[in-house]
């Protein structure tokens, strides 16, 4: 029996260490910082969506944003934004294929102040599927205002500098 128990633990452990989480900190000035933290999707786990022409378009019943259709590798799991000594957990569902390579890029995230908010703006793609994600901060609340992969929102963040 305790062979069996053994083997069980090894066969858990080695598909464990199968699933890819990367988890990376963006310093974004000297009192701002950005953790995200990406993991493996399971396809498996979840309802995809296909058209006719067997392109994903939905994932648990929610459009996807990262994809050209394909099925993503990975899914954004976890992003904290630390300012000062508060940290604000944020929305990050339907986020997939975040960035490729091993880390994100520090230039597709930037802070934006306004009055007593101020806004985070990120760009993520995995090479293809490029879209954005703009959370508002305020006080100690704080919601994501827009996830877009249309073609305006690349001007409008670009216009806003």
């Amino acid at each position: 029996m305790k062979i069996y128990l053994v083997i069980l633990f090894l066969a858990f452990n080695s598909v464990k260490s199968l699933c890819q989480t990367i988890t990376s900190t963006v310093i974004i000035n000297d009192s701002i910082q950005l953790t995200l933290t990406r993991t493996d999707f399971f396809p498996n786990k979840n309802q995809i969506e296909l058209n006719d022409e067997n392109v994903v378009i939905g994932i648990n019943g929610r459009p996807v944003f990262g994809s050209d259709g394909e099925t993503p590798k990975f899914v954004l799991t976890k992003a904290l934004l630390k300012i000062n000594n508060t940290t604000y957990d944020l929305q990050i569902d339907d986020i997939y294929n975040p960035w490729f390579g091993s880390l994100p890029n520090n230039r597709a995230i930037e802070i934006k102040p306004d009055g007593n908010s101020l806004y985070l703006r990120s760009f993520f793609s995995d090479g293809a599927g490029t879209y954005a994600a703009e959370w508002l901060v305020r006080g100690k609340s704080c919601i994501r205002t827009i996830l877009s992969n249309d073609e305006w929102i690349f001007e409008y963040f670009g216009n806003e500098k």
